[in-house]
């Protein structure tokens, strides 16, 4: 079970089924866990940062990589030969920090907009229905 327990700032890659390229950062507070066959563990040798490399597999770039290179019929799946295989782009770490920082911003005014979508959707609705209990009222 030693090669299957997890540490803090693992990165977690799901590597079978429909939610095969499923990637998350384990947090710093988790004490003890385990993954299962499904999961493969990344831990890296050179300097890359972890939130660095954790953005780039979830990228169009590392999820086409995952999936173009998966195998099996029935079910999905990476081997441990073909991850050992996988070409990702490591750049000098400041370079890595300024990506991840932008990445982070963007997220954060995607989220912003998301919401301002649900407020706009929620108006919108209250608002029909208003006209509408006005017309029949």
């Amino acid at each position: 079970m030693s090669n299957t327990q997890v540490y803090p700032n693992d990165i977690l890659l799901n590597i079978t089924g429909a939610s095969l390229g499923r990637c998350t950062i384990v947090p710093t507070t988790l004490e003890t866990a385990n993954v299962s066959q499904h999961v493969t563990i990344i831990r890296t040798i050179e300097p890359i940062s972890r939130q660095y490399l954790h953005h780039l597999i979830l990228s169009p770039y590392g999820q086409s990589m995952i999936w173009s290179r998966q195998v099996g019929v029935a079910r999905e799946g990476l081997s441990k030969k073909v991850l050992e295989l996988f070409e990702m782009p490591v750049l000098p770490l400041e370079e890595q920090h300024r990506i991840v920082q932008k990445v982070d911003e963007l997220m954060a005014l995607s989220d912003q907009l998301k919401e301002r979508l649900n407020q706009a959707s929620e108006t919108r609705c209250q608002l029909a229905n208003t006209v509408v209990e006005a017309a029949l009222g």
